[in-house]
């Protein structure tokens, strides 16, 4: 299966227009990739290495933390007091990881009309991170969300659709993209999640 799975250089797309020759060459793999495979993976996608390296920092410190510290951020699920729902920490009992989810850095508490709607939810940074760590996660989020826009065109376009349909999906803040930082600490008896299967299965 590894050898089914495209690696797919999209330097291409990053430095020219979609409807330059150069970008249809890599739209013509990723096209081909989405139809027999379902899957590529991607290099040259202009994230700096830098940034990576500092996110990586960033997760290990924050997983490596206290409980304490990680647990006044958790749902109102695990804490009644917590008024985030959608937007929080979660520990590994739910499925064998731990997890951090942040939402559109775009998005404000002022917001109220957005924030009225079911799944956006403001989760103050602020409350739990030192604003270095709030300006770099915000700039990864910033290129993921670009390069996700990007590569959901490439899609559109490869199947000859109207990529305009990827503006109205891609709209900040009105948009439900997560950035989910995922920690899997060492399991003694992996946690059960499919009773349906009778197999115990992790993200």
């Amino acid at each position: 299966m590894k050898e089914n799975v495209s690696t797919i250089d999209i330097s291409d797309l990053v430095n020219y227009d979609l409807n330059s020759p150069k970008s249809a060459e890599v739209i013509k793999r990723i096209h081909n990739a989405c139809s027999n495979t379902g899957f590529f993976t991607i290099v040259a996608h202009a994230v700096p290495a830098k940034l990576i390296n500092y996110i990586l920092i960033f997760s290990a410190n924050f997983f490596g933390s206290s409980s304490k510290k990680k647990l006044k951020i958790v749902s109102q699920k695990w804490n009644k007091k917590n008024s985030n729902i959608y937007r929080q920490y979660f520990p590994s009992s739910v499925n064998g990881k731990e997890g951090l989810d942040i939402g559109d850095s775009t998005l404000k508490n002022s917001m109220y009309e957005i924030l009225r709607k079911e799944r956006f939810k403001y989760l103050n940074l602020k409350t739990f991170l030192d604003n270095k760590s709030i300006l770099i996660i915000n700039k990864y989020f910033d290129c993921l969300f670009s390069l996700g826009k990007l590569l959901f065109k490439s899609i559109v376009k490869s199947f000859e659709a109207d990529i305009n349909i990827v503006n109205k999906a891609f709209v900040r803040p009105k948009t439900l993209t997560t950035l989910r930082f995922n920690y899997y600490p060492k399991q003694k008896k992996p946690v059960e999640i499919s009773e349906d299967y009778g197999e115990r299965l992790g993200c």
